[in-house]
């Protein structure tokens, strides 16, 4: 690993620390995710030199799969038949909205058609940066 990625992970790290605190004293969902996200996003987009380590990125997916699938419960599973209408909206309004979002990110976007597939796809975000470098998009 070169000396300009390691202070890139350091600074992404930082930057996203800084994020989830944000989240989490305005008590916003998720914090240390979504803060992080948003303000390393936003840093990335205005330039800043952020990078990321794959293997440990790899890691950190890991532990974010294990933190969110540990919120599932027995007692939560029991519920599931109350929410089958809305689930099945959602997954409709899902599947348009990814079919829409592909052509979007290839008309005017430019992208590939794996990346573009892979950029529309929602929820399992970690997972779908993977798979879409895996498959030769970028990530």
């Amino acid at each position: 690993m070169s000396r300009r990625n390691l202070l890139g992970f350091v600074l992404a790290g930082a930057i996203g620390t800084l994020g989830g605190w944000v989240f989490s004293i305005l008590a916003l969902p998720l914090p240390w995710m979504l803060g992080s996200m948003l303000f390393t996003a936003v840093a990335a987009i205005g330039g800043a030199p952020v990078a990321l380590v794959l293997p440990i990125r790899n890691g950190f997916v890991t532990i974010l799969g294990l933190m969110l699938g540990s919120s599932f419960t027995a007692d939560l599973l029991t519920q599931l038949d109350q929410w089958a209408s809305g689930m099945v909206l959602m997954i409709v309004s899902v599947t348009l909205m990814t079919i829409f979002s592909v052509q979007l990110f290839r008309r005017f976007g430019h992208f590939d058609h794996i990346t573009a597939y892979f950029s529309s796809t929602p929820g399992g975000l970690g997972l779908m940066t993977l798979i879409g470098e895996q498959e030769g998009g970028e990530a």
